[in-house]
């Protein structure tokens, strides 16, 4: 698929003895003019609504592909191609065929119909092949896309549990007053302006990121890269308006720090949001326990289409660590936006509803772009509305879930903690989790000695000793309580270690 159509076509070329047959979804052929004509009964399968056409085919419309030169010259004919025609003799290998399914270039993975358009092409030309029916691939599908809802959810149980323990109680302060927009109008210009600033600078300014920062050992994916920038350069935006919102409005109504979530009634604690973030680090190395036994019992990880959660080699988590100081300090100035600007003065929305509206606002205006950019291409099966960035629209699906999660989250722990601290650092784990151990990486990088070891086993050991010491210490306490006489809930400790 993609890109891996290159790597078989190069394989061939290496080969040319070793194989019978290729299908290239959502693919193209090289552009060497000796290649293509070599290639042994090859199946092309490309979407309806192919994003890639100037690309793969040089034409400008995917409803061209068919009668692209470069088509042509790969079937050997003078005229468009008719799907599902065969040309050429499968025994001299010298066969062509057309798929044109109904969907896009990721969605040709995804697709029944494309799989089984691969699946019979191989049985057609290959010998022990099987009838492309009773496709049960779907199945696998459903049920790590459940796995991943799954995971997502065990992070505020498991959350919760961890915030009873008295190590992490300073971090929990009273939730501040609510003192943003008004309820009505105010809070929809203020929704609106929070959802439309991502949307308008996705395309420039993650061009404009690549370009600044081109891979390197510390930052070696040069799409993450202009994600990264993406983000930075928004949270500086978001920056901006909090802090004019502050001292044109705020200030002189009193509004402090505390009142954004980001300090405690008694001030800046630096040694608190040291345990939110080891909080942070607790709750998501749960997570990654339950998928490294969900890996190793079933050989599954979390995904679904463009979604993924997977354990990281070394390399991956070294990766990983580079990446998650810039988009935790995004994460940061993300949720201090959120809980104040957006928490309307006066509401009596709970905890659920702004969880809601938190994973509403947040990935809309995303949401929108990709649709606005498709229509073209659904409607008329000609080209997006934006065609020069199609592997940036792509991209961009994931984010409509990730930023729906990390509302959901940043929310929910704000109203456990009373602080932004534990919500943004969790999103920013598992946004930079998901982004850098699922995208292609541009520069060699070594893994350290033992660091393969350390992120496979002994996370999730770890993790799954600390989630059975948890109830044993409880028990424990509660019991030595009970011998004192004192009741039998332990009380929570100050940070100089009395108990309070």
């Amino acid at each position: 698929h993609s890109l891996g159509g290159q790597a078989i076509q190069a394989a061939a070329a290496t080969y040319p003895t070793y194989y019978r047959s290729m299908a290239l979804v959502g693919s193209w052929t090289t552009a060497p003019a000796a290649v293509s004509p070599a290639l042994k009964n090859v199946a092309v399968i490309t979407g309806r609504w192919e994003e890639f056409s100037p690309l793969m085919w040089e034409v400008a419309d995917s409803t061209d592909i068919n009668g692209s030169p470069r088509m042509k010259k790969l079937f050997g004919t003078t005229g468009e191609v008719q799907p599902g025609k065969l040309h050429g003799s499968i025994a001299d290998g010298t066969a062509r065929i057309l798929y044109r399914p109904t969907t896009n270039h990721p969605g040709n993975t995804a697709d029944p119909a494309s799989v089984g358009h691969a699946v019979e092409w191989m049985d057609r030309t290959l010998d022990g092949g099987h009838k492309a029916t009773g496709q049960v691939w779907w199945a696998k599908e459903l049920g790590t896309l459940l796995a991943f809802i799954g995971g997502v959810l065990f992070l505020f149980p498991f959350g919760a549990l961890l915030l009873r323990r008295r190590v992490f109680a300073p971090v929990v302060r009273d939730v501040p007053e609510a003192k943003g927009a008004r309820s009505g109008a105010p809070w929809y210009v203020t929704a609106l302006v929070s959802a439309a600033i991502p949307a308008v600078t996705f395309f420039w300014f993650q061009q404009k990121g690549a370009e600044w920062i081109k891979p390197s050992a510390l930052f070696p994916q040069e799409l993450t890269n202009g994600v990264m920038v993406w983000a930075l350069l928004n949270g500086l935006i978001s920056l901006v308006l909090l802090a004019a919102w502050h001292l044109l409005g705020n200030r002189r109504a009193g509004v402090r720090l505390r009142d954004y979530g980001l300090a405690w009634e008694d001030g800046f604690h630096l040694s608190r949001v040291g345990r939110a973030a080891l909080l942070a680090v607790a709750v998501t190395g749960g997570l990654y326990g339950l998928l490294a036994a969900s890996d190793w019992l079933f050989h599954t990880d979390f995904r679904f289409y463009v979604l993924q959660l997977h354990l990281m080699d070394g390399a991956h988590l070294r990766i990983f660590l580079s990446y998650l100081l810039p988009f935790t300090a995004f994460f940061l100035v993300l949720s201090a936006g959120l809980h104040s600007q957006l928490r309307a003065a006066g509401s009596r929305r709970r905890t659920r509803g702004e969880m809601v509206a938190a994973a509403v606002v947040l990935p809309v205006g995303i949401a929108v772009l990709i649709l606005v950019d498709y229509l073209p291409l659904l409607l008329t099966g000609t080209k997006l509305a934006v065609p020069t960035q199609p592997l940036l629209i792509i991209i961009g699906y994931q984010f409509v879930p990730l930023l729906a999660v990390a509302g959901l989250v940043s929310t929910y722990f704000f109203h456990r903690t009373g602080t932004v601290y534990t919500g943004a650092f969790v999103s920013a784990i598992v946004i930079t989790w998901s982004m850098t151990a699922g995208t292609a990486t541009h520069v060699p990088i070594g893994q350290w000695d033992g660091v393969a070891q350390l992120a496979r086993v002994l996370v999730p050991l770890v993790a799954g000793v600390a989630l059975i010491a948890v109830p044993l210490l409880r028990r424990r306490s509660t019991a030595r309580h009970a011998a004192s006489g004192t009741p039998g809930t332990p009380g929570t400790l100050s940070e100089a270690g009395t108990t309070v």
